[in-house]
């Protein structure tokens, strides 16, 4: 997932908070705050910082932050258009900013089928901090774009027969295709090669060609040929 933006706030003191992020917002427990993995910017933190956050950050036992949850990142700034990407893995989860890599996230990795968020909002909590009357932030977006990976490391197990890529593009926001499977001959077609293959040899005669080789010898590579296609499973 990534995406092009800035966050403008209209004052130095509007408090609010601009998200992009992961939520699994299926029932849960309520005392256990859903899977969601977080790139933030908060109005009210200097312009060159910003939030990674795996949840729960919270330990509502304790009262006290998981260690590690959250990470305060630097960067140039948030006034700035910039691309902010977020890699989501089944062991980490991995935040990029303009092609440099961040922080690489082990806890609370998202493990369950989740949405994908952006949002502006403030409440006027500890979180985002009061916004005074007439304050206005805005969340400027210029493109998005959010790939899903259905390959594997073993060829057999790969569900993509189009893989494309992200990077690199003539076109931003336009994913160009690497290559395409073309799919293989079907086991039910096979049948009729074989069929064909004896009833040529049993109609035809011991011929010699021009290559040397007689029919019936032709004939006897043919169906080896296509004994050894479906045995290795062609």
């Amino acid at each position: 997932m990534r995406a092009r933006a800035r966050v403008l706030p209209s004052s130095e003191t509007a408090g609010a908070c601009a998200g992009l992020f992961t939520y699994d917002d299926t029932e849960h427990d309520p005392n256990i705050k859903p899977p969601e993995s977080d790139m933030e910017v908060l109005t009210h933190d200097p312009e060159t910082i910003i939030r990674i956050t795996n949840q729960p950050d919270f330990n509502r036992t304790t009262g006290e932050l998981v260690p590690g949850a959250q990470t305060k990142v630097t960067i140039d700034s948030w006034r700035q258009w910039s691309v902010h990407r977020l890699d989501w893995f089944s062991y980490l989860s991995r935040s990029w900013y303009n092609g440099q890599a961040l922080v690489d996230k082990t806890y609370g990795v998202p493990h369950m089928a989740s949405s994908f968020i952006m949002n502006m909002w403030s409440d006027g909590g500890f979180w985002t901090k009061d916004m005074s009357v007439g304050d206005e932030v805005y969340l400027a977006v210029e493109w998005f774009m959010m790939g899903y990976n259905a390959s594997d490391d073993q060829p057999a197990n790969n569900l993509c027969t189009k893989p494309c890529k992200l990077d690199g593009l003539k076109e931003v926001g336009k994913p160009e295709r690497i290559y395409e499977v073309v799919p293989q001959t079907s086991f039910s077609s096979m049948p009729s090669t074989l069929t064909t293959a004896t009833s040529s040899a049993a109609a035809s005669s011991s011929t010699t060609t021009t290559d040397g080789l007689k029919e019936v010898d032709k004939r006897e590579r043919i169906d080896e040929l296509v004994t050894t296609m479906l045995r290795s499973g062609w």
